[in-house]
């Protein structure tokens, strides 16, 4: 009974920590992922069209071989060979930008064979429109008078992949980054993620709930600024009577965002009758002879201020502080 209890203790326990570091690295790896299908979105709207090829063989003796690459190009631009192969393609467009963009004709010197290239995204598309053009200007070099020709397949070129596998492609690779990234990220800086985590590392006397702003971007968002109403007021009335004269540290900070978190607390706690002094958390990259202000003193409750971005060797040196001192956590969620 009790190794059952105690391993779903432990299943529970694990499950909590993967949704804390999903829930504080999605904003993070969404960024990622909506990049990738950004560079999915570029990558096929710059692509190249597939190209595909029918051959034209002229078995007559009319024309000499020389000639003919001038006669077939002349009929090959002529409206009675590209209107009819517009109209059975379904092309609406001017017959000059239907040369421009979906066909070509390429003449092999002194050969009797044409070369009609159709272009389009798709290879499909691409071999229709070439074969349905290759047949309307046989058709016009027959009603010209001339007669021997052959219609053959050539080659393809094909294009880049559809948009929607290059999509498909682009938030692959993208979650894919974000995910190392976060990993990359988690190893090296080994944030707190959780206020589980933060009450096992100090062992405080209680927690108190604050709400920050944009707390969805996780990892994404700087050292959160609180929000001025709704729980806040409750949460700081509560701690004002609670512990009327107390010491205010956050833990490794002594940037900007940190300097204003704590004078609103400081203010907040303040107006609602409280004795406040401030003071900035031990850094782990600062020795002890260094630090630019003392420890708070045994005898004076702290409140030590802390969010999903604080380092755990951070709190493990506040928490390692003065024996006999009262922690207070205040958890900016």
């Amino acid at each position: 009974m009790n190794v059952s209890a105690s391993s779903e203790r432990r299943a529970a326990r694990e499950e909590a920590t993967f949704f804390d570091w999903v829930r504080h690295y999605g904003a993070m790896i969404a960024v990622f992922l909506i990049g990738g299908i950004v560079a999915g979105l570029l990558s096929a709207g710059l692509s190249k069209d597939a190209e595909v090829t029918t051959l034209v063989v002229y078995q007559g003796g009319a024309i000499p071989a020389r000639e003919f690459g001038v006669v077939g190009g002349a009929v090959f631009r002529s409206d009675a060979t590209l209107r009819p192969a517009m109209e059975n393609l379904g092309i609406s467009t001017s017959t000059s930008q239907f040369l421009e963009e979906s066909v070509q004709l390429r003449p092999v010197p002194d050969a009797g064979i044409l070369i009609v290239v159709g272009r389009a995204p798709e290879e499909a598309r691409a071999a229709e429109i070439s074969w349905t053009t290759a047949e309307a200007l046989r058709a016009s070099l027959v009603d010209s008078g001339l007669d021997g020709f052959t219609l053959l397949p050539g080659g393809n070129t094909p294009g880049t992949l559809a948009t929607r596998v290059l999509v498909a492609l682009g938030a692959l690779s993208g979650g894919l980054l974000g995910l190392a990234v976060a990993i990359v990220h988690y190893r090296a800086r080994r944030p707190t993620m959780s206020l589980r985590r933060a009450f096992d590392l100090v062992d405080p006397q209680s927690v108190a709930l604050l709400e920050g702003r944009a707390s969805w971007l996780g990892a994404l968002r700087t050292r959160p600024w609180l929000r001025k109403r709704g729980r806040n007021d409750i949460t700081l009335s509560r701690l004002a009577v609670r512990e009327p004269m107390a010491s205010l540290v956050i833990a490794g900070g002594a940037g900007h965002r940190e300097r204003a978190s704590l004078k609103r607390l400081v203010d907040g706690l303040s107006r609602r009758g409280a004795s406040v002094d401030t003071q900035v958390g031990i850094r782990s990259e600062d020795r002890a002879d260094e630090l630019s202000f003392p420890s708070p003193p045994a005898t004076k409750p702290t409140l030590l201020l802390a969010d999903a971005r604080t380092r755990e060797r951070d709190l493990l040196l506040e928490a390692s502080g003065p024996t006999g001192r009262e922690i207070h956590l205040l958890w900016i969620r």
